[in-house]
């Protein structure tokens, strides 16, 4: 049998879990750029994961693979990047003096493909509309 003080107790960590559960859930969460696909011959996803973190892999037409990341809960800018070629991987961080440069060049892609992806997924949104239509109008 839980005593009042017990009860109490748990029900004050049980509020502070689920409001740091919801803190935690909303953190860097923007839905808009999540994508998985194709544009222009390089394949493409944005994804989300560990409480919020942003992931970009584009899988070049050579056959490179760059992975852009963020770990501060924001889709905007990143912190970091891992190149693979030839099966050989190079890591970059923003906080290096190495890094840096590298991450200042790599963000102006970054957001290069933010735009593209938000430009293909407006354009498969309208195909879908125009489809609906006109498949009633037939």
């Amino acid at each position: 049998m839980i005593n009042k003080l017990t009860r109490r107790n748990f029900l004050k960590r049980a509020g502070l879990v689920g409001v740091v559960g919801i803190g935690f859930n909303g953190c860097g969460k923007d839905d808009k750029y999540h994508f998985n696909g194709e544009i222009d011959g390089e394949k493409i996803r944005f994804f989300e994961e560990k409480l919020g973190s942003n992931y970009l892999e584009v899988i070049k037409l050579d056959g490179r693979k760059i992975t852009y990341g963020d770990t501060d809960f924001s889709p905007d800018y990143i912190n970091y990047l891992i190149i693979t070629k030839d099966g050989e991987t190079k890591e970059y961080f923003s906080y290096d003096e190495i890094g840096k440069p590298i991450i200042k060049e790599a963000q102006e892609q970054y957001e290069g493909y933010l735009k593209k992806i938000l430009e293909e997924k407006e354009r498969i949104k309208q195909e879908k509309i125009q489809e609906g239509l006109d498949l009633i109008r037939k």
